[in-house]
Order: structure tokens, then sequence, then C-alpha cells
């Protein structure tokens, strides 16, 4: 089997949040997520990546550190309070 679809068969039962206040990088970053993983969520900010944690409760979290609203930090620290075995990147 290709690592590819090795990679897609892996994540298939996993959804994911991916917070990033730099619009063109999420979108794109957002176009190669979706081809692996089921169910993926975008934030444009820390609060915009709670708010969505909160409503989803994406199995997976990658944060970029420095955002308005609420920095990556910070994010980690509510959602690991909420669900701690999130996994986060």
């Amino acid at each position: 089997m290709s690592d590819i679809k090795l990679l897609k068969e892996e994540a298939k039962d996993f959804t994911l949040l991916y917070a990033e206040d730099n619009e063109s990088l999420r979108s794109q970053a957002g176009v190669l997520l979706k081809k692996f993983f089921p169910k993926v969520y975008l934030a444009q900010d820390g609060e915009d990546a709670l708010t969505q944690f909160k409503k989803y409760c994406p199995s997976i979290v990658i944060t970029d550190i420095k955002m308005p609203k609420r920095d990556g930090i910070s994010l980690v620290k509510h959602i690991k309070s909420i669900c701690s075995e999130t996994i986060i990147r």
C-alpha cells in the first residue's frame, strides 16, 4: 500500500481543527488536510478555534502559536482542560 493510501486509511477515524490567522495559509492547508481527514474545521483565530472545539470536539488540533484574540498556548491549555486526550500539534 502506498504511503498516501496508508495515511488516508489511518486518518479516516479522526476529525481535525486547524487554527491559523493567515487566511492564505489556512485555506491552502485546509485543501490539503481535507484530502486525508473526513472532517476538517478551519479557525481564523484562537477564539474561533475554541468555539469550534467546544462545538465539534475534534480529535486532533493543529494550531498557530501567535494569533489574535487568543494565542495558541492559551488555546492549548484551555482545550486540554476540557479534553486531555485531544491530540495537539
